[in-house]
């Protein structure tokens, strides 16, 4: 099989993706809440782009079983970004059954597909791949459009979050200079940029087949996924310095010091990531 640039350089994130989740699952790391959720985001984006290797490479025809699970595992990351984040703010975060509700988008449309796609012949399911001809593109436009919009607001809520989390910091550290997670929130506003334009993309795909080749997809998908792997690599092993989290009653504090009420203001040591 031959291997484009394009293949090359997917093959190059997916191998750092599984890198870093070992690493992170590893047993002195795996202990850490974040470390878990930042793994398990790790290997759903992974999957989303073994997804578009598939499709770049021809493999999707060859073992149509395959094509689609990228992108059914990969619904799954907005919302562990969205605890991954949770947990580095909040000290005091953990996981509860709960939280199995961010997973509800996986469950439904992993039912349709199961529908539409694997309950098919062999016959139909290489129809249904040549008919679509780009990663993870689905039959209806409006379920591609929802998919978006979930997507989209779980990025906006997680920036929001991260917003309050500096606002949070600044009411309890008078001292603070360095922008604790801001790394984080400049990787989700390009990654939120990304899903906008991925909309339009969606959108198009359905009016104008023959807009966007195939080929231009899975580049874009190549680069994009590089830049958001080295850029989550950099970043989130490599910080200099970061707060271990707040505690409840940091957060209470907080919320009890609205602005013109001025509060005890405390210092905290920081604190390497986990």
């Amino acid at each position: 099989m031959y291997l484009t640039l394009v293949d090359i350089l997917l093959i190059t994130s997916i191998v750092q993706s599984l890198a870093l989740s070992a690493f992170l699952l590893l047993p002195e790391t795996f202990r850490v809440v974040s470390n878990r959720l930042l793994a398990a985001s790790v290997l759903t984006f992974a999957a989303g782009l073994a997804e578009v290797f598939l499709y770049s490479t021809g493999l999707a025809l060859e073992h149509p079983n395959l094509a689609y699970l990228g992108t059914l595992i990969g619904l799954l990351q907005v919302s562990l970004l969205y605890l991954y984040a949770k947990s580095l703010m909040y000290r005091d975060f953990r996981l509860v059954p709960g939280h199995a509700i961010h997973s509800l988008l996986f469950w439904v449309i992993s039912a349709i597909f199961v529908v539409e796609y694997y309950l098919q012949p062999g016959e139909v399911k290489l129809q249904i791949l040549m008919s679509r001809d780009h990663p993870g593109v689905l039959a209806s436009p409006l379920l591609a459009v929802a998919i978006h919009l979930v997507f989209l607001g779980y990025l906006w809520a997680t920036i929001r979050e991260l917003g309050s989390f500096g606002t949070t910091l600044r009411q309890l550290f008078s001292n603070l200079e360095s922008k604790q997670l801001a790394w984080l929130r400049t990787l989700l506003i390009g990654y939120a940029c990304v899903w906008t334009v991925s909309l339009f993309y969606c959108l198009f795909a359905h009016i104008y087949k023959d807009l966007v080749s195939a080929t231009a997809v899975s580049a874009a998908g190549a680069i994009s996924g590089f830049l958001f792997i080295n850029y989550l690599l950099i970043n989130a092993l490599r910080q200099p310095s970061i707060f271990s989290g707040l505690s409840t009653d940091e957060v209470q504090l907080a919320e009890s010091e609205a602005p013109g009420r001025p509060g005890q203001r405390g210092e905290r040591r920081a604190a390497a990531p986990p």
